[in-house]
């Protein structure tokens, strides 16, 4: 995965201002270069479901718009394309079940 290979490829500290700060040690935090929010995992198991936008809407009672923007934020978080991307990627990185 192309996240995963990014974050090899520097060494286990950040550097900020002074002081060095440790890389979380959970792959779930560490494979995301920005975490997914709480919302973003509802939709992105609901994604898994093969849901559609109008049926996640309703799901979680929010406009139509604002699915396809969490989608969208899902979707460059992974760093993939498509909703089945963002699936299995989720579900390489432990974010869901492999179910």
């Amino acid at each position: 995965m192309f996240v995963k290979r990014i974050l090899e490829a520097f060494p286990p500290t950040v550097v900020s201002h002074s002081a060095a700060l440790p890389l979380p040690t959970n792959l779930k935090t560490a494979a995301l270069i920005e975490p997914l929010t709480g919302r973003e995992v509802q939709v992105l198991e609901l994604l898994a479901q093969r849901r559609t936008d109008k049926e996640i809407s309703a799901a979680l009672v929010v406009a139509q718009a604002t699915t396809r923007t969490h989608i969208q934020h899902v979707l460059e978080k992974l760093d993939v394309s498509n909703r089945r991307a963002a699936v299995e990627a989720a579900r390489a990185l432990g974010l869901l079940s492999a179910v």
